[in-house]
């Protein structure tokens, strides 16, 4: 189904449900080790997709980096 909002809007749902969502699944201790806001969690996020190598087998894992920052955000890359 198409949902018409501006990429604000999308970024706003993201931001709001996303840890939520992954809750549901289980995921609530990963995320408490991940760090404590945010820009910690980006940070760690690629050692914790690497922890998952061997649950996982022959997973390509994402990778994440910040190429930019400000008071007002992030820019964030992902392959």
């Amino acid at each position: 189904m198409l949902r018409e909002g501006t990429v604000n809007t999308y970024l706003q749902f993201l931001g709001q449900d996303f840890f939520r969502y992954f809750l549901n699944f289980g995921y609530g201790k990963l995320f408490r080790v991940a760090g404590r806001t945010l820009r910690e969690f980006y940070l760690a996020i690629d050692q914790l997709h690497d922890s998952n190598r061997y649950t996982f087998v022959g997973m390509q894992q994402p990778l994440f980096h910040i190429t930019s920052e400000d008071e007002s955000g992030a820019t964030l890359n992902y392959k």
